[in-house]
């Protein structure tokens, strides 16, 4: 068991009194969906990715540890799924409502790990007393 996941400090934060940069890589600007995901530093709220590609030859939430120190990440990964709308016999010119034409839907599922970089642990389930901190996160 990791002492650094399991920290009070870490998941009873208060969120509200910061700034969160969830959206994208503070470095690169990659997002969560992308290839590698993003990693939100639990202890700054900074997100940084963790992906060596062909735009990236950086670390960057190493980067981020061996400037800070911090060593708590929650991994935030996107998939975007394409959900086709049912055929419907267009009648109005209308968009999306009754009697008019339908488009198609992405839907945007997000899954959570927590990491710890000091003891290289990855928690692929994470722990039930995360759950309001990752609420606020979605916030």
């Amino acid at each position: 068991m990791c002492k650094h996941i399991h920290n009070e400090q870490i998941y009873k934060a208060d969120i509200h009194a910061h700034t969160v940069y969830k959206d994208e890589c503070v470095y690169c600007f990659d997002g969560p969906a992308g290839e590698s995901g993003l990693n939100l530093c639990l202890t700054c709220y900074v997100g940084t990715c963790g992906a060596y590609n062909e735009r990236n030859i950086f670390d960057h939430t190493a980067l981020h540890k061996e400037r800070t120190n911090h060593v708590v990440y929650l991994h935030i990964k996107q998939t975007k799924t394409k959900v086709e709308a049912p055929p419907a016999e267009i009648n109005k010119l209308a968009i999306n409502k009754e009697g008019g034409g339908a488009i198609d839907l992405e839907v945007v599922s997000t899954a959570y790990k927590l990491m710890c970089l000091d003891c290289e642990i990855v928690e692929e389930t994470v722990p039930a007393e995360y759950t309001p901190l990752i609420k606020a996160i979605e916030d």
